[in-house]
């Protein structure tokens, strides 16, 4: 077995790590697509999703919690229910664009995954490596952050925090038919 094959083996093989234990409903068959080709395979994907995020100042990465993560259309009394006790720490509102990670076997291969998702809009997509791995990042541009608590205490309107799931929920919209786009154009 060639290095790309055993690589592709390997990583399609291992545990997921991500929070949720496995990819997203909405992205999977897309992921599916692509891993059935020769020439590619997904090494990490979301389809976007809607987060409360708490921040303590000048966290690391893997000291913020999540005390809301939705990867579906988001309803205002499910998000509200997360910020009746409030911490010390900043709580963002963030609303993410879909994000893959693609490993291609060339530069052509690269290219040519790269040109499908720009032509539907995924604008903020480039080759990311091309040393060990040729890889592909493609990233929407839907995003959305907001501060809305801070000292223990909402610094937003409950109309402007409904205004900001409204907007975030157009925006998984428009993310999920630009996904849905390039999966009918991969097939």
């Amino acid at each position: 077995m060639e290095g790309f094959e055993l690589h592709k083996k390997n990583c399609l093989e291992k545990a997921d790590k991500s929070s949720i234990g496995g990819v997203d409903s909405r992205i999977k068959e897309l992921c599916e697509q692509i891993n059935s080709d020769e020439s590619y395979f997904t090494t990490s994907s979301c389809s976007g999703r809607v987060v409360l995020r708490k921040e303590p100042v000048g966290a690391k990465k893997n000291e913020i919690e999540w005390p809301f993560v939705s990867h579906d259309l988001v309803e205002f009394d499910d998000l509200k229910s997360k910020l009746v006790t409030l911490p010390e720490e900043d709580v963002w509102f963030v609303m993410e664009a879909p994000i893959l990670h693609i490993c291609c076997r060339s530069l052509e291969d690269a290219q040519k995954m790269l040109d499908v998702f720009r032509n539907e809009g995924f604008k903020r997509s480039g080759i990311t490596g091309v040393k060990s791995k040729i890889m592909v990042e493609i990233i929407g541009t839907e995003h959305m952050d907001a501060l809305v608590a801070k000292n223990s205490e909402l610094v937003v309107s409950e109309d402007y925090l409904k205004l900001l799931v409204e907007e975030a929920n157009k925006k998984l919209k428009k993310s999920w038919d630009k996904s849905e786009k390039v999966k009918n154009k991969i097939k």
